[in-house]
């Protein structure tokens, strides 16, 4: 898929995005997963910001498949980097289903 990382503030190799500038910031994460050949499935998906918890993806479940999401807006400074961190997981994922976005919010 394409990158649509203008200035460059996303790094693929951490998977953290570190902000330009202080400001207000919308930050948005949604991930699919599926639990259905697990007899105990579940997934906890950390949304970090300077690799402290701020929100979170989870759930328990025996569907086949969800769809889950976050977003907020973050007062960001100077060099505060956020990033989604997978902290559990017994359901199946990938990251074709997943996505992590965020930009300044006016």
């Amino acid at each position: 898929f394409p990158s649509h990382d203008r200035g460059g503030h996303y790094s693929t190799s951490t998977g953290r995005f570190t902000a330009p500038i202080a400001g207000r910031y919308l930050i948005c994460a949604r991930s699919l997963t599926n639990s259905s050949a697990n007899s105990n499935p579940y997934v906890v998906i950390w949304v970090r910001l300077n690799t402290n918890l701020i929100g979170y993806l989870g759930h328990s479940h025996t569907d086949s498949w969800l769809m889950e999401s976050y977003s907020g807006i973050l007062s960001l400074s100077e060099g505060d980097n956020v990033d989604v961190y997978v902290e559990e997981a017994s359901a199946h994922g990938g990251q074709t289903y997943s996505s992590f976005s965020g930009h300044l919010h006016s």
